[in-house]
């Protein structure tokens, strides 16, 4: 009895890995082709032969400026902010033992987003500090997440989804009722909220790989206590 439940074991894991291996295969190969062609369609279409040049050679054109300061710089930011949102989504997730964990279920992005869209109506000219003032926002919407689901007795898995889906309709709601009563702000708010790579450049490449090189550093640091907080 104890071997063929050994066995059941070694077999599930092995399937498992395989699995995890497959996906992990299948989403680099995915990354690689959207890449491409992110590089490659647009208003004016690069051929493989100008990537080429690119990356290999020294000639320069106009497919290959358009490739340096347009679609290049535009690509890595995408890649780059989508693994930090991964992250961020994983570290929740191991962190409160709960797979539905993410910043906006958690009320940390409609934080951000709130104290974004007050102080670009009340205080416009503090819009070069958006950054530092999106951070200040995400780390109150996760505090009063954190506080409203330990108010009683112990914190669980249900009570801060619950807590992090009440933070979240209320910072929605307040900014939502900031935009309705600031019609001529609309469009800056409105652009910061939905966002873009539109316009990217290298030194915006400079700028966030600091933060995500730092945010990775610290999260394999604390793998070791993740993975038993998972046990």
């Amino acid at each position: 009895m104890a071997i063929q439940k050994s066995n059941r074991l070694s077999t599930n894991k092995r399937s498992i890995k395989k699995r995890m291996t497959l996906t992990f295969s299948v989403s680099v190969c995915l990354l690689f082709i959207f890449a491409y062609l992110n590089l490659a369609t647009g208003t004016l279409n690069i051929q493989t032969k100008d990537m080429y040049h690119y990356f290999f050679t020294s000639i320069e054109n106009k497919q290959t400026f358009i490739i340096q300061n347009v679609r290049m710089p535009r690509m890595i930011v995408g890649i780059l902010v989508g693994g930090a949102l991964a992250l961020a989504g994983l570290l929740m997730q191991s962190i409160t033992r709960n797979p539905l964990a993410s910043p906006q279920i958690f009320g940390v992005n409609a934080g951000a987003s709130f104290i974004i869209v007050l102080v670009t109506v009340l205080m416009p000219t503090m819009g070069n500090y958006a950054t530092y003032l999106a951070f200040i926002g995400a780390f109150i919407g996760g505090l009063t997440v954190y506080l409203l689901s330990g108010s009683t007795k112990k914190i669980t898995p249900v009570k801060l989804a619950l807590a992090g889906m009440a933070v979240h309709l209320f910072f929605s709601s307040l900014t939502q009722g900031i935009i309705l009563l600031n019609e001529d702000s609309n469009s800056t708010v409105m652009f910061w909220l939905v966002g873009s790579l539109n316009g990217m450049k290298w030194k915006d490449v400079m700028i966030i790989c600091p933060w995500i090189l730092m945010g990775l550093i610290i999260l394999i640091g604390f793998a070791r206590q993740l993975t038993i907080m998972e046990l």
